[in-house]
C-alpha cells in the first residue's frame, strides 16, 4: 500500500513539475483563460489540480487542438537567424552552416587526415 501511494505521490510531483515548468516557458501572448501569473499562482497553491486545469484550460492550442510548435525555420522566429546572417529557411542545405562537428565534411576530411598522421607516424 505504502509503495502505491509513493508511485501515486511520484507521478503527481512529476505531473505538477512538468506544468510548472510549462507554464513558466510558455509566452504571455499564448496563455489561455488567465493572465501567466495568474496561472502560475494556481499551478503553485493547488499542486495537480492547478496543473490539471493548466492543461486543461491554460494552455495554448492550435487550430486543430494539438499543442502549437514553434517554427524554427521561420524568418521571424528569434532564433532563426544564424552566424552568418542568413535565415535557417533560406537557401538549400549546402548554404547554410552544419549543425556539429559530425556534419561538416571539411571537419571529417581533416579528423581522417589526423588519424592517418597518427597511424602512418
Amino acid at each position: 500500500m505504502v509503495l502505491v501511494l509513493g508511485v501515486i505521490g511520484l507521478l503527481g510531483l512529476v505531473l505538477w513539475l512538468y506544468c510548472l515548468f510549462d507554464v513558466l516557458t510558455t509566452p504571455r501572448e499564448d496563455v489561455h483563460t488567465l493572465s501567466k501569473l495568474a496561472w502560475i499562482a494556481v499551478v503553485v497553491l493547488f499542486l495537480d489540480f492547478g496543473a490539471i486545469a493548466w492543461l486543461l484550460f491554460g494552455r495554448p492550442r492550435g487550430e486543430t487542438g494539438v499543442v502549437r510548435k514553434p517554427n524554427l525555420a521561420h524568418p521571424s522566429h528569434p532564433s532563426s537567424t544564424n552566424q552568418l546572417g542568413g535565415t535557417r529557411g533560406s537557401g538549400s542545405a549546402s548554404d547554410r552552416p552544419p549543425l556539429g562537428p559530425d556534419d561538416d565534411p571539411e571537419f571529417l576530411r581533416r579528423l581522417d587526415r589526423r588519424r592517418e598522421d597518427d597511424d602512418g607516424g
